[in-house]
């Protein structure tokens, strides 16, 4: 149980870079042991009372209460009895519930908001892929139900992820391709690596069993093909010509050019777009390169900006490739209520869209802002602060 409740306490509790409560009308603290929830104003509305405490999301958020966890409405009523050895929030009217543990086995399975079991299966893993759509694990291979707890896919992938525009990349054996909620294969399965759909293109890697580079050679997990972008009838549109690409985020998509060798061990294309070596820029839906490759790293466009890396120093560009925030800070998060939190040095602040520091840089950690309140970390010690940069609930134990 010590690990399920430190993976919990990392779900929750992470700020930096994290969204930080869907549903955030109350937000959990701790005081003097135990989990309570404060308002907006830094009131305790729920009494401090549990053994740990997650976000709120859609009205109800999961709660510890000895061993087991149980959910709680905004009032604070336990509306789901504790009962689970883990519970996360909930998504699309389902949550992720564990039962048993390293040592007795653990089983995954799926409820409702009235707190009943959607389907009577029990699950090595699941995962919510969006849409209403609940990826479940048996005997290795994965399938898919909805939020209704019907099974619209059995098991039968080695792998699915998110749906994107209705349907879901999968694998089978090594190589991927798409299928519909229904189970219908829409895109056969060709691919070394598939994305979901955004803006009707999905981002694919050809070829990699031509990489003939050292890191390659060292391990073939880090090995890279060719990326392009695939259309819904599996046809490129975007040939493929780009060491990685991701999706489309906002009409843009960012493409690696020109990597090398890299001893990075993050340089793993078909986990993350990081830096190995190449440069990172933006193309259109038609293909045209807008944003020239000239950054180690980037992230995908919000609200009009991408907050981009070069040299080590991060700032933000926008959507014709204009530098709006200048490369200077060691790190940043995206805008969020008209801010962004950014790091100087081994201090956090919060920048507004000039990139000057609206609230000077003094955590430790910081989140993005949601609903006028931020998460931060000063100490070691996690409170609230408002736009202002005052605290609305002090940094507590």
């Amino acid at each position: 149980m010590a690990l399920a409740l430190a993976l919990l306490v990392s779900f929750f509790a992470t700020t930096k870079g994290a969204a930080q409560a869907v549903n955030p009308a109350l937000y959990p603290v701790k005081v003097g042991g135990k989990y309570g929830y404060i308002d907006a104003r830094g009131k305790l509305v729920v009494p401090a009372q549990f053994d740990a405490a997650g976000d709120f999301d859609a009205g109800l958020a999961p709660v510890k209460i000895g061993p087991r966890w149980g959910f709680i409405d905004a009032a604070g009523k336990t509306v789901i009895a504790p009962q689970f050895d883990l519970a996360w929030g909930f998504r699309d009217n389902v949550a992720l519930v564990q039962l048993g543990t390293s040592l007795t086995g653990r089983r995954t399975r799926l409820i409702g908001r009235d707190g009943r079991f959607i389907t009577t299966g029990e699950y090595a893993s699941a995962r919510v892929l969006g849409g209403g759509l609940i990826g479940i694990e048996v005997r290795g291979k994965w399938g898919i139900v909805d939020s209704d707890g019907h099974t619209t896919v059995s098991p039968r992938f080695d792998e699915i992820a998110e749906v994107g525009e209705g349907v879901l990349p999968f694998r089978r054996g090594a190589v991927w391709g798409f299928v519909d909620p229904a189970g219908k294969i829409i895109v056969p399965a060709q691919f070394d690596t598939a994305r979901p759909f955004a803006d009707t293109l999905a981002a694919v890697e050809i070829n990699r069993a031509r990489d003939t580079s050292a890191v390659c050679r060292a391990d073939r997990v880090t090995c890279v093909g060719h990326w392009g972008f695939i259309g819904h009838d599996g046809r490129f549109v975007i040939p493929a010509t780009y060491d990685s690409a991701a999706s489309f985020a906002e009409g843009l998509a960012r493409i690696e050019v020109d990597r090398r060798d890299s001893p990075h061990p993050e340089c793993r294309p078909h986990v993350s777009l990081v830096q190995c070596g190449g440069k990172i820029g933006f193309l259109d839906r038609t293909g045209r390169i807008v944003i020239a490759p000239a950054y180690d790293r980037a992230w995908d466009f919000a609200n009009g900006r991408a907050r981009v890396e070069r040299a080590g120093k991060v700032g933000f560009i926008d959507r014709q490739g204009a530098t709006v925030v200048d490369l200077r800070f060691d790190a940043a998060g995206d805008f969020r209520d008209g801010l962004a939190p950014a790091r100087a040095g081994a201090q956090w602040g919060y920048i507004d869209a000039s990139g000057a520091f609206a609230i000077p840089p003094r955590f430790d950690d910081a989140g993005p802002f949601v609903s006028g309140l931020a998460r931060v970390t000063s100490g070691g010690r996690v409170g609230y602060i408002d736009h202002a940069g005052d605290f609305v609930w002090a940094a507590g134990d």
